[in-house]
């Protein structure tokens, strides 16, 4: 009798195990929704100075993160330090083609967040961040990228 007892116990924890979600739960509902502001350059450019509330997600990664962390219907704001680095045009790019539906370019970038005195972190030490910049180059063809000023992007995130 107790060996009976034993194996059904034992096939109701099998069950309960499979019926379980996974520990993680649901992946979709640990996805990044709302707006996502990234930063996509290297680390050490990010520690030094970033928007804040911004993420880094070097640009070599950018679509490997996206796909596990953000959900595609989140709004993406990519940035990089300013418009002569294409890297958050190109990373909007690949985030369009994996299906992303609600993602853009803050083409003004670190430098010119930093240079109206909007919030960033980090001691702001890289000259980049001095340099005036007088008009745009689009360093990417600005009908494939959606583009966000600093003034739509402070406003999204609830600054000025």
């Amino acid at each position: 009798m107790k060996l009976v007892s034993k194996i059904i116990h034992v096939r109701l924890l099998f069950l309960g195990v499979i019926l379980l979600p996974s520990c993680g739960g649901d992946k979709k509902e640990n996805k990044k929704r709302g707006l996502v502001v990234v930063n996509v350059l290297d680390r050490e450019l990010y520690e030094d100075c970033h928007i804040k509330d911004s993420i880094c997600v070097p640009f070599e990664q950018v679509e490997s993160y996206a796909v596990e962390n953000i959900d595609k219907d989140a709004e993406v704001v990519l940035y990089c330090s300013n418009c002569y680095c294409s890297a958050s045009g190109q990373a909007c790019k690949q985030l369009k083609k994996l299906g992303f539906n609600n993602v853009c370019a803050y083409e003004g970038g670190t430098a010119e967040w930093y240079q109206n005195r909007l919030p960033v972190e980090g001691p702001g030490t890289k000259k980049y961040l001095k340099q005036k910049v007088a008009q745009p180059t689009h360093q990417f063809n600005i009908a494939d990228v959606p583009l966000i000023t600093m003034h739509q992007l402070a406003q999204k995130m609830g600054i000025k």
